[in-house]
């Protein structure tokens, strides 16, 4: 189940040819999974707040830059960001939710 899980988020993390369609696809694909087989998969998320003594969300932030270039000359520097939050209830993912212009995947 690890091995799947890691090859899956590998896949997500690519961007060439990649959509925010199949990006929901994949996260899709992760309900119903234990919270643990994510943090062992991709680490640790970057914030987790406790809501109850049941439910959790996880969150976990990409960021990278692109840069733009104009004939030979450097334009400007575009971020690439994705944030996704993962609604975890007694340890298991049963909801998330995405947001940035970076949440593509192939």
């Amino acid at each position: 189940m690890k091995k799947a899980l890691t090859a899956l988020l590998l896949a997500l993390s690519l961007t060439a040819c990649a959509t925010e369609a199949k990006y929901d696809a994949g996260m899709q694909s992760l309900v119903g999974y234990p919270a643990e087989e994510l943090v062992f998969a991709v680490g640790a998320p970057q914030n987790m707040v406790r809501i109850d003594e049941r439910t959790q969300i996880m969150t976990y932030h990409a960021y990278k830059g692109e840069s733009a270039w104009i004939g030979h000359s450097f334009a400007f520097s575009v971020p690439i960001q994705c944030v996704t939050n993962f609604k975890v209830v007694d340890g298991i993912i049963v909801d998330y939710s995405f947001a940035g212009n970076g949440c593509t995947a192939l």
